[in-house]
């Protein structure tokens, strides 16, 4: 009988520190939890100005194009000018 009463103080005792692992644990996973969340959240985010990005490039081919344009343009209306009889 006695090491049935001692076994059961033992396993008493182990109680409470188990108790503390599994509501540690159960913090950590909640922590986790909201970690990832706050990362997902942080992921859409960067999709979104990666697709800015990428949007604004595409503008900046347009533009450099119709600079091109605008510069050959201007060399024909100068070589226009230059020929006109005064």
């Amino acid at each position: 009988m006695k090491y049935l009463e001692t076994a059961w103080k033992v396993l008493a005792m182990l109680v409470i520190p188990l108790l503390g692992w599994g509501i540690r644990l159960e913090v950590k996973v909640a922590v986790q939890a909201n970690e990832i969340q706050q990362m997902q959240m942080e992921l859409r985010e960067a999709k979104d100005i990666r697709k800015d990005v990428q949007e604004a490039g595409k503008q900046l081919v347009e533009l450099r194009t119709d600079l091109k344009n605008l510069g050959t343009n201007l060399t024909e209306i100068k070589t226009l000018l230059r020929l006109r009889p005064e």
